[in-house]
């Protein structure tokens, strides 16, 4: 699976527009995110928190009640329930493109410069004119040198087509 669940639920309160509602999750999202990413995934645990408009911030209204129960979370009957299996999430997973940060680690490892590498890395579209193979097959120095020219002139003429882009 190319991600892990945090299976704590945080409900959030005074929420008066869907705008809001998308501000709360954003902050909740990066405030999960942050203190999963510091180490500190102790700290989030199931409670109740309340969206400040003003500060643009969730803060604790209640923490650690007795069980799930107390929570009484009730199916909403007019939306259809949604089964994520495991092997769905991963057809969807091996169906992402391939992220710039492993495309650089993997043409460094080929020997290709750090031009040429964040040249290809960061190209939003696949490689263009077969450099797709090349890159997949290259087997000697030869095709890397000929693989390190035929860059240079994409280089070389995408600036000329294209002189105010990056």
């Amino acid at each position: 699976m190319c991600f892990s669940l945090l299976c704590w639920q945080v409900e959030i309160k005074n929420l008066n527009s869907f705008s809001a509602m998308n501000r709360a999750i954003d902050f909740e999202i990066s405030r999960q995110v942050s203190l999963h990413s510091q180490g500190q995934s102790d700290q989030i645990v199931q409670e109740t928190r309340l969206w400040e408009e003003g500060g643009q911030k969730t803060v604790t209204m209640r923490k650690y009640k007795e069980g799930l129960s107390d929570y009484r979370y009730f199916p909403e009957p007019d939306l259809p329930e949604v089964i994520l299996t495991e092997d769905y999430v991963g057809s969807i997973c091996s169906s992402l493109p391939e992220l710039p940060e492993l495309k650089r680690r993997r043409y460094e490892k080929m020997g290709l410069s750090m031009q040429d590498v964040l040249f290809l890395a960061n190209d939003v579209n696949p490689p263009r004119m077969g450099l797709r193979c090349l890159l997949e097959s290259y087997a000697c120095l030869t095709l890397l040198l000929v693989l390190q020219y035929f860059l240079q002139t994409i280089l070389m003429l995408e600036r000329l087509v294209f002189p105010l882009a990056g």
